[in-house]
C-alpha cells in the first residue's frame, strides 16, 4: 500500500475534495446527478470536522462529520441529568476512484472512529449510499433501517449505526 498521511482539511482543499466527490464511481446512473456539480465550500470545511488522506501533495480521500451539540434540556425545558452526549453523523466519505481498494478507506474510517471518540460520542449515524453499505457493515456498522427518498435524493438509503467504545488500551473498537 502507498504511504499516506491523514490530516485536518484546509480551506485550499475544497476544490480537490469537490473533484473527488464529482467523479466518484459510487454514484452512477440516476445518482450521478446528485454529485455531478457538488462543490464543497470553505464555509463547509470550517464548520464540519473534515480530514483528508494525502499522498505526497495529492489529496486522495476524505471524510467529514456533522456534529450536533449535546442537549442539556428536556422537551419541557428542564435541565437533564446527566447531560446527553454529542450526536455525530458521517456526512461525507470518499476515496478518489484510482485509489479505491488500496486500504485508504479503511484507515480513514478507523481515523473517523477515533475522531468520534474524541467527541465522547456513543456512536456515529451513517446514512449510506447503497453502493457503500457493504463497506460500512464490514467496518462494524449495523443496519437500523432505511432512510426514505427526499429532496434531490430519489432513492432509499440504508440507515446505519456505528457503535463506539474504548478498549482498555484506549483504542476505538
Amino acid at each position: 500500500m502507498t504511504e499516506f498521511v491523514i490530516r485536518p482539511s484546509r480551506h485550499d482543499d475544497a476544490p480537490r475534495l469537490s473533484t473527488i466527490v464529482q467523479r466518484s464511481h459510487g454514484y452512477e446512473g440516476e445518482r450521478r446527478d446528485l454529485v455531478r456539480n457538488m462543490t464543497l465550500s470553505d464555509e463547509y470545511l470550517a464548520s464540519h470536522p473534515t480530514y483528508v488522506a494525502q499522498i505526497a501533495n495529492d489529496v486522495v480521500g476524505f471524510y467529514s462529520l456533522i456534529v450536533e451539540p449535546p442537549t442539556h434540556r428536556s422537551i419541557d425545558g428542564t435541565d437533564c441529568s446527566p447531560p446527553a452526549t454529542v450526536t455525530l453523523e458521517l456526512d461525507m466519505f470518499f476515496v478518489d476512484t484510482p485509489f479505491a481498494g488500496g486500504g485508504i478507506g479503511k484507515k480513514l474510517f478507523l481515523h473517523m472512529k477515533d475522531t468520534a471518540l474524541g467527541y465522547d460520542a456513543r456512536g456515529v449515524l451513517i446514512i449510506s449510499n447503497p453502493a457503500a453499505e457493504a463497506f460500512y457493515l464490514a467496518m462494524g456498522a449495523e443496519r437500523t433501517g432505511m432512510e426514505p427518498p427526499h429532496g434531490k435524493i430519489t432513492w432509499p438509503r440504508p440507515r446505519l449505526w456505528l457503535p463506539l467504545s474504548r478498549t482498555s488500551h484506549g483504542d476505538a473498537v
